[in-house]
């Protein structure tokens, strides 16, 4: 179900840190701020959204999943059924460990094995690999790039795959995507 025009979806990312010179060689230091706002309106125009996906993801060592962006039974959050038809922006965080001092397994983002949508992958047989404790965001429309979204295509060109890279630890995470049902 897309969402009226009056929503709004805010996608914020920081790095924040800092970097001081070696003992003996001098004293200063300088602090790294970066802060990044990405708004989209609801609508299906340029810099719009009217659908989002959230998820919090779960796979068994060697698991995978395959999710179908427009008639695949994903739901938003408000209950609706999402149907998208281009992916404004992506965002996959990856949990770093599975308990204390044990790493879980990294995550790989691909095209499904059938119906396969590329997003921002390109070539053969592309994959993204999120290792344990990052966090992949790409955009695609947000009205700084002149563009639509990466294309879905119903029947077609529909599904993601995540997968879990350990062959012995499993992989959490938190999947967001954000498009239009045009």
């Amino acid at each position: 179900m897309p969402l009226a025009g009056g929503s709004q979806f805010n996608v914020q990312t920081y790095l924040v840190g800092s970097i001081a010179e070696a003992e003996g060689i001098g004293n200063s230091s300088q602090n790294l701020n970066l802060a990044t706002l990405l708004q989209f309106n609801g609508g299906s125009g340029l810099g719009q959204c009217d659908e989002f996906y959230e998820a919090t993801i779960s796979l068994a060592a060697s698991g995978s999943l395959t999710l179908g962006l427009t008639g695949g039974g994903l739901i938003d959050p408000f209950g609706g059924a999402i149907a998208m038809l281009h992916v404004k922006f992506i965002m996959l965080q990856v949990q770093a460990q599975v308990g204390p001092g044990v790493a879980a397994g990294a995550i790989i983002l691909s095209p499904g094995s059938t119906n396969p949508c590329a997003l921002m992958l390109a070539g053969t047989t592309p994959t993204l690999t999120v290792a344990p404790g990052e966090t992949f965001l790409q955009t695609n429309g947000n009205g700084v790039v002149p563009n639509a979204g990466w294309v879905v295509t119903p029947s077609t060109g529909m599904n993601i795959k995540l997968t879990n890279a350990s062959a012995s630890q499993p992989a959490f995470g938190t999947l967001i995507i954000g498009g239009t049902s045009t």
